[in-house]
């Protein structure tokens, strides 16, 4: 049986990312205490990124709740495979910034 066909697949621009890490920052005090955001500010930053969108299709709650998993995810381990920097379960890597 051929995979499930899940749609066109969503492309992001720079813009629409900097737009969500932006609105994630303003907005992290909406975040559960596992550090998961609310089904509610997904669909918000979906409509927040919208007049970014330079390609097809527009972001839904599902692909901003899947952007926002794999970009710290990919983030996290970009950082920790770097020769010289620190992480750990408890503290990440003591990084802290504003926006």
């Amino acid at each position: 049986m051929p995979p499930k066909s899940s749609g066109p697949k969503a492309l992001w621009n720079p813009a629409e990312v900097d737009a969500l890490i932006k609105y994630l920052c303003c907005h992290c005090f909406e975040a559960r205490d596992n550090g998961n955001f609310k089904s509610t500010l997904c669909i918000s930053a979906a409509a927040h990124i919208s007049e970014f969108l330079t390609e097809e299709p527009p972001k839904t709650r599902d692909t901003v709740a899947h952007k926002i998993i794999q970009r710290i995810y990919h983030d996290i381990k970009g950082c920790h495979l770097k020769s010289g920097h620190h992480w750990d379960g408890v503290h990440g890597a003591g990084v802290q910034g504003h926006i």
